[in-house]
C-alpha cells in the first residue's frame, strides 16, 4: 500500500489504533534519536526543523518528506522509526485506558518493542482499525481509502473503529507474518455483519522487505542511541526472527558468514558486553 493519498477526508468517518502494550497509564516520552533529510515537528501550529534529543510534547506533529525520516524512542521500550512521507501526531503522553498514543494520518511507521509487562498499553490511531499487542515489531500504513497492519513477530488484537467508535465486540487475531487491511466501506460491512475481518499471509516478497526493513533499523544512529537494555531486546527478537526465516526457506549460513554476524554484534554491543 502506497501511503500518498490524503488522509483528512478520512478521519472524519472511521479510526483506527494498534494498542501496543508498552507502559502502564502513566507518563512517558517521545524523543528524536535521529533523522534524515526533510524532517519537520509542528508544535503549537508552527512548524520547526528535527533536532536530535528534541523531545516531544502533546499534539507535537512530526511530518517527514520524500526520501526523509526519522527515529523516535518511546521511553525505555521501544523504537518508532517514521519512514518517508508521513504525518503523525503525539496523541496523549499521559493517558487513560483506552486513549491514543501515536495518530497516523498518512504514511506508514515501524514499530519495534521489548516485551511488556502486564497492565501496561500503548496505541497508534490510523483511519481504519484498532490493534491490540504486547511487545511486537509490526508495521503500520494509511492512506486516505483505509489502513494496513503487517506483523513481523508476535500477535495484534484488531478491533475494527467507526465514527471515532472502537467496536470491541468484534475482533480479530493477526499473527506474526499476516497482514490486515481495512478501508473504509469494509469497516462498514464487518460492524453490519455482512462479512468478517479477512486476515491474509505475507507473500514472501512482502515480507523480505519487511523483515529488511527491521534489519536496517540496527544500523541507524537512533538504534545506537537507545539504552543498551532495549538494545539487547531488540537484538535478540530480530536474531530469532532471521533465524526462522532461515529455518523456514532451508538457507545455512557458512560459518564465515556466521563469523562476520558475531563481530557486527559485538561491535554494536560495544566494549564489555
Amino acid at each position: 500500500m502506497k501511503p500518498t493519498t490524503a488522509f483528512a477526508a478520512v478521519l472524519a468517518a472511521c479510526a483506527c489504533s494498534l494498542i501496543i502494550s508498552a507502559r502502564g497509564y502513566g507518563e512517558t516520552t517521545y524523543a528524536i534519536k535521529m533523522f534524515a533529510g526533510d524532517v519537520k515537528i509542528i508544535s503549537g501550529g508552527k512548524p520547526s526543523a528535527a533536532v536530535v534529543d528534541r523531545v516531544l510534547a502533546d499534539g507535537d506533529t512530526v511530518v517527514t518528506g520524500r526520501n526523509s525520516m526519522t527515529d523516535l524512542s518511546f521511553g525505555d521500550s521501544g523504537l518508532v522509526r517514521i519512514q518517508e512521507s508521513t504525518r503523525v501526531t503525539v496523541a496523549s503522553l499521559k493517558k487513560s485506558a483506552g486513549d491514543p498514543d501515536l495518530k497516523l494520518s498518512v504514511g506508514g511507521i515501524l514499530v519495534m518493542l521489548s516485551k511488556l509487562v502486564k497492565g501496561e498499553s500503548y496505541q497508534v490511531m490510523t483511519n481504519t482499525q484498532v490493534a491490540a499487542v504486547r511487545g511486537t515489531s509490526f508495521q503500520v500504513t494509511a492512506d486516505g481509502d483505509g489502513s494496513q497492519v503487517d506483523v513481523l513477530s508476535g500477535k495484534i488484537m484488531v478491533n475494527p473503529v467507526a465514527d471515532g467508535t472502537i467496536r470491541r465486540e468484534i475482533q480479530e487475531y493477526v499473527s506474526e507474518n499476516q497482514s490486515l487491511r481495512l478501508n473504509r466501506n469494509a469497516v462498514r460491512e464487518i460492524i453490519a455483519k455482512r462479512r468478517k475481518m479477512v486476515i491474509s499471509k505475507l507473500n514472501e516478497g512482502d515480507l523480505e522487505r519487511l523483515a529488511e526493513k527491521f534489519h536496517r533499523i540496527r544500523d541507524s544512529r537512533g538504534y545506537k542511541r537507545l539504552n543498551r537494555g532495549l538494545r539487547g531486546e531488540i537484538e535478540k527478537r530480530v536474531n530469532r526472527i532471521k533465524k526462522r526465516r532461515a529455518d523456514r526457506t532451508g538457507k545455512k549460513i557458512s560459518p564465515a558468514k556466521k563469523r562476520v554476524i558475531k563481530k557486527r554484534m559485538r561491535m554494536r554491543r560495544g566494549p564489555g558486553r
